[in-house]
């Protein structure tokens, strides 16, 4: 695997191994001796530890992938595709983002702004930015860039798509990255990160996501505050203001627009005002205007005529010969009455 596959990808693939090797020596079962029901066994464990329908399926595609291999280098007898099945594999669900609520949201941010931690600073950062906490923790102290049109940005280094890349900042979060970077180097010297850590990167993880649980205690609310609806929030945020998807698709580090989309679903004041724009124009283009109901309709009988008269030609254009005489006679008569009627009409408006 470390050939083609990221250093991260590795560790969780030895983890699931492990685990999955821990389950048969607790049972004696030997690796050439694995059958369809030990398989059916350890799925019903990892059920019962109460783990994540993505986590118990990442497991399962992990260890699958193992047997797989195994069975090309001739360690394994059986196939995998029976000891493992494509119907094993959990659909997991597809979840929207949750951005937080704009109060909620606001009262997080006025929060963070009050504190001087360096923690509760790089909380706000990856509010300002969008980032994601893995990318946080990796970034280089300096990775505040300054183009030569004198606009600021932040580079993000290579993260989860592998791909790096430059987020614009406004004076506010250049401010607020200089401050990290002042008390960054009062803790260390010697680290090349922006936010400095002396032990693993988990507890770094944990020390950020213990900042917005005290928050939550303070605004005594029930919702679960994670780290990454930071993320959620300042996307659905972006795509209420207008930005296009393509344009927060690059912002975000997405390499298919198709995950950008998903935070469509969620900005419902973009969604909501180009629904209305969209039904004027229906609206304008192919309905009717309404009429009250409290006027009302008034047939004109000299546009009646009008109309009576036009179908009557038209059909006696269209007749056989021995119809046309009497139609011819019924059109006549049809315009005499309509005279009588422009008559009457001249007559009425004379008194």
């Amino acid at each position: 695997l470390p050939a083609t596959r990221a250093k991260k990808t590795c560790f969780q693939y030895k983890a699931a191994l492990c685990e999955f090797y821990s389950f048969l020596h607790e049972r004696h079962v030997k690796e050439c001796h694995i059958s369809r029901r030990h398989i059916e066994i350890w799925l019903s464990s990892l059920e019962s530890r109460g783990l994540k329908p993505m986590s118990r399926a990442q497991y399962i595609i992990r260890v699958r992938s193992h047997l797989e291999w195994m069975a090309e280098h001739g360690n394994l007898k059986k196939d995998p595709r029976h000891l493992i099945r494509i119907c094993d594999i959990l659909k997991c669900s597809k979840l929207l983002p949750r951005p937080f609520p704009p109060d909620l949201d606001r009262e997080i941010q006025n929060s963070l702004c009050q504190s001087e931690d360096l923690f509760s600073m790089a909380v706000l950062l990856l509010r300002r930015t969008g980032i994601r906490i893995g990318e946080l923790i990796n970034l280089p102290w300096d990775c505040v860039k300054k183009d030569h049109n004198g606009n600021w940005s932040l580079k993000v280094p290579l993260g989860k798509m592998q791909n790096e890349r430059l987020i614009p900042l406004g004076d506010d979060t250049v401010t607020l990255l200089k401050k990290i970077q002042t008390e960054s180097r009062k803790i260390s010297l010697e680290s090349d990160r922006l936010i400095p850590n002396r032990f693993k990167d988990v507890t770094l993880y944990c020390k950020l996501r213990d900042v917005l649980r005290n928050i939550a205690k303070d605004l005594n609310t029930r919702e679960a505050l994670q780290p990454h609806r930071m993320r959620h929030s300042f996307a659905t945020e972006l795509l209420n203001g207008g930005m296009s998807l393509y344009s927060l698709m690059t912002l975000l580090g997405h390499r298919s627009i198709i995950t950008t989309q998903i935070y469509a679903e969620v900005a419902q004041e973009t969604i909501r005002g180009e629904y209305y724009q969209a039904l004027d124009k229906v609206t304008a283009k192919y309905l009717l205007p309404q009429k009250s109901p409290l006027v009302e309709e008034t047939l004109e009988p000299k546009q009646a005529l009008a109309d009576t008269i036009s179908l009557l030609q038209k059909t006696c254009n269209e007749a056989k010969p021995e119809k046309q005489r009497k139609l011819r006679l019924l059109i006549k008569r049809m315009h005499r009455l309509k005279s009588e009627l422009d008559d009457f009409a001249k007559a009425v408006s004379d008194l």
